[in-house]
């Protein structure tokens, strides 16, 4: 593989930026390099403007967003209140919260307290001994969801709040739960993540977990991401660079084709699409709230991730949890939307020892507060009552009508192109890993290998029939989406460039 590289080009002159960690990555460069100022790369929402959540549905879904609008109007604050210390985190976080810290920018984590992170946060900058960085308290069904929640588009579009068992997401309440931490998980839980990270703090590159998309708003503080489209290329070239030990010494988006360098400030919003290589370094001390989730449209990019990821051997800790159970929840959904064949045996949940619980009015009293955050993630609006009197578990699997006769086209006529190519992907997928896929069937799922013959035809229908998959067609790119942006910034540093020349020569 060819490498492309753009360290030569000349950066603004600075005082040199050390990294604690990475002191012989020469980061000066990637902070002030021009080559990585990119406007092209992605779309500006305004303050004014409406996001149409068809956005994430279309072509358009591989495009980043900076949005410039209020936090309460993308949905993710309750109250337009403009904090500027973590005392919002003491007061609606356990401060026995378990985190695990990667501290000086060192692998691995530590294992602390929130208070001893918040305590350290406290210390003059100058004065701290160590530099924290916490990515991962998991507010999912606490507190602190009252402050601070996903944004709409994430629970419209979602296939894990779509699609996963309601059943499951109620019962996860009565999961064992230590200061905060749920210890066994019956669901997807990553819609919501509040990051806590000292000045100096450095992410290097990496693609989220499963590829999924990710939401991101700094509270208060400042952040620098550098962002790389998923292009084959870029992930070939990336698999090699995390084999590389000399990674250390070398900063990726000088091998990369495209990065864009983009830097949030309080008051700031972000969506990343699917599957993008991302390094984040913090410049002020920073809080931020972020979530990560799984749509169709995004599928072909998931499925692409999940392939890397397979080849890399990831740990499980470093994967999107139920990925491949999420994969069956949504193939049996597909098929009942299309066709009203029910691949889902509902008497299998009440052997969940969690379940019976949740099937007595008292357990409905006892735990009112969590529910009505739990509610937010649930499809079913009538489930309590379905769970109480039982007829929740008496749904019938109806699956062995002839599939030719109830297909519905108006359904699939909904799908999106986009929405099309991802189902594809994920059928091709369970083909060729489908002894793989037979390890994760997830509770409830039945006949298998006939729901997958449902949704290989419902999938060659809308392939053949309604979107012309196997036509050779033009897509559009992510990195050129708005050709008359790009043009404008080549333009601009090509002037800058060229007035440097004009005034070394007269030196």
């Amino acid at each position: 593989m060819s490498r492309i590289t753009r360290s030569n080009a000349r950066p603004i002159q600075k005082s040199k930026i050390t990294i604690r960690g990475y002191e012989f990555l020469n980061f000066s460069n990637a902070m002030t390099n021009e080559t990585f100022l990119r406007p092209d790369m992605y779309k500006i929402i305004n303050d004014d403007e409406e996001l149409d959540k068809n956005y994430f549905r279309e072509e358009t879904c591989d495009v980043p967003i900076l949005f410039l609008s209020s936090k309460a109007q993308l949905g993710i604050q309750c109250k337009e209140i403009n904090y500027k210390n973590f005392q919002v985190i003491e007061d609606n976080c356990s401060k026995n919260y378990k985190c695990s810290v990667i501290i000086d920018n060192k692998p691995g984590t530590t294992e602390m307290t929130l208070s001893e992170v918040l305590e350290n946060m406290k210390v003059e900058y100058s004065k701290r001994k160590h530099i924290y960085n916490f990515l991962s308290l998991n507010y999912t069904f606490t507190e602190l969801e009252n402050v601070f929640k996903c944004p709409t588009f994430v629970t419209e579009l979602d296939l894990a709040i779509s699609n996963w068992p309601d059943v499951l997401k109620i019962a996860q309440i009565k999961c064992d739960c230590d200061n905060g931490i749920f210890i066994e998980k019956l669901i997807p839980m990553t819609w919501n993540y509040c990051t806590i990270s000292a000045k100096g703090s450095y992410t290097d590159f990496h693609i989220d977990f499963g590829g999924s998309n990710v939401w991101i708003s700094v509270i208060f503080g400042k952040k620098t991401f550098w962002i790389i489209p998923p292009t084959d290329y870029n992930i070939a070239a990336f698999e090699l660079y995390l084999k590389d030990s000399y990674s250390k010494k070398k900063f990726f988006g000088f091998c990369a084709a495209d990065c864009c360098k983009i830097t949030l400030i309080g008051g700031q919003s972000f969506f990343l699409p699917a599957g993008w290589i991302h390094a984040v370094y913090t410049e002020e001390d920073t809080l931020m709230i972020g979530g990560n989730f799984i749509t169709s449209a995004a599928l072909e990019t998931h499925i692409k991730i999940l392939k890397s990821e397979q080849r890399q051997r990831a740990e499980a800790a470093y994967t999107y949890l139920y990925f491949k159970e999420l994969m069956w929840y949504t193939v049996a959904a597909t098929v009942y939307d299309v066709t009203g064949l029910n691949y889902i045996d509902y008497k299998q949940f009440k052997n969940i020892e969690y379940v019976n619980m949740c099937q007595c009015e008292s357990f409905y009293q006892k735990n009112e507060k969590i529910l009505s955050f739990v509610k937010r993630y649930l499809k079913n609006e009538n489930i309590k009552n379905e769970l109480i009197n039982g007829s929740y578990f008496k749904k019938n699997t109806t699956n062995q009508i002839a599939y030719e006769t109830i297909v519905q086209r108006n359904k699939i006529n909904k799908w999106t192109v986009k929405e099309a190519k991802g189902y594809k992907s994920l059928l091709e997928y369970i083909k060729k890993y489908n002894k793989l896929m037979e390890k994760n069937v997830p509770i409830g799922i039945t006949n298998c290998n006939k729901m997958i013959q449902d949704f290989e035809r419902i999938i060659n229908f809308a392939s053949d029939d309604i979107f012309k998959l196997n036509i050779k067609e033009t897509n559009l790119s992510i990195i050129s989406w708005n050709r008359n942006l790009r043009e404008k910034a080549d333009k601009e540093r090509k002037r800058k460039i060229q007035e440097r020349k004009e005034k070394n020569e007269k030196f």
